[in-house]
């Protein structure tokens, strides 16, 4: 951390002899921090709610998709047949 506060003031005094005002310094150093925080309270997040995939069905899937999002739990929607099971299926191996 002191190594960190080191740089900051070596870049901070560096731009100042080169003309920069002071209010930049001021308006990044917030705007990193808000980052920061911002970054820190998704982490906490995403932490605290496992991701529920749900199996795509029509009009079912978006239904329970719909429940689920009222309670703030993340969730995706996941085909049961993709198109390369389906050439699988037929023993066309390449698609033109």
């Amino acid at each position: 951390m002191k190594i960190k506060k080191q740089e900051y003031f070596h870049v901070k005094e560096a731009l100042w002899a080169c003309g920069y005002p002071k209010w930049t310094f001021n308006k990044v150093r917030h705007q990193i921090e808000s980052k920061r925080d911002k970054k820190t309270s998704k982490q906490r997040d995403s932490l605290q709610r496992p991701m529920v995939v749900i199996p795509y069905v029509e009009n079912i899937s978006e239904a329970v998709a719909r429940i689920i999002r009222k309670h703030n739990v993340p969730e995706a929607m996941k085909p049961y047949k993709t198109l390369k099971e389906c050439y699988k299926l037929t023993g066309i191996t390449e698609i033109k």
